[in-house]
């Protein structure tokens, strides 16, 4: 029941202590990034729309983890071309249903990008990011990188592989657009 997002795609993280589902963003179609975030109570299998004053903007293909009560996004792109491409990091505050920016772009922040997948380190207290599809002539990025929260900073985990070539076309490579690594 109640008012539901319209159907997209990436752009779910499952909230385990309101156990609920939560939608934020997302690709409805034609690759145009939508500023809403909806919750699904998985008890009552009831819809919200979650408003506020401060949101991340209307985004696709984020990276999303779980870093205790807070939804951590990572990236993604309002729309289609690499000037819509993001690399900031926001988290939405489950407790209190409020959105606050965690870190903007810049300075030693990752390539911005779409579709790079992200998990929480708890250990290390850090967000570890892989790949995604950043503004490059390369296109995919395969670099690991992590955003450590006491240390407010990137650091790289594992470079990227370096190009060989340039692209055809966007998403479209040559077999040997990288040198393979060694080892």
């Amino acid at each position: 029941t109640g008012s539901g997002p319209v159907a997209k795609g990436y752009a779910a993280a499952y909230d385990e202590t309101n156990d609920r589902l939560l939608v934020h963003g997302g690709d409805p179609g034609g690759f145009n990034g939508i500023d809403e975030l909806h919750a699904l109570d998985l008890a009552t299998n009831t819809w919200t729309e979650i408003t506020g004053a401060t949101t991340p903007g209307p985004r696709l293909y984020q990276g999303v983890a779980i870093r205790g009560t807070e939804m951590i996004i990572f990236g993604g792109a309002r729309g289609f071309g690499a000037e819509t491409y993001l690399n900031d990091v926001w988290a939405f505050d489950m407790m209190a249903d409020t959105w606050r920016m965690v870190r903007s772009g810049g300075g030693d922040a990752p390539l911005t990008r779409f579709g790079a997948e992200i998990f929480y380190d708890a250990t290390g207290d850090r967000i570890i990011t892989f790949g995604g599809h950043d503004s490059t002539d390369l296109g995919n990025s395969n670099d690991v990188l992590a955003y450590g929260f006491a240390e407010d900073g990137w650091t790289a985990l594992r470079p990227g592989d370096t190009l060989n070539g340039a692209a055809i076309g966007m998403c479209d490579f040559p077999p040997d657009f990288t040198l393979p690594e060694d080892g």
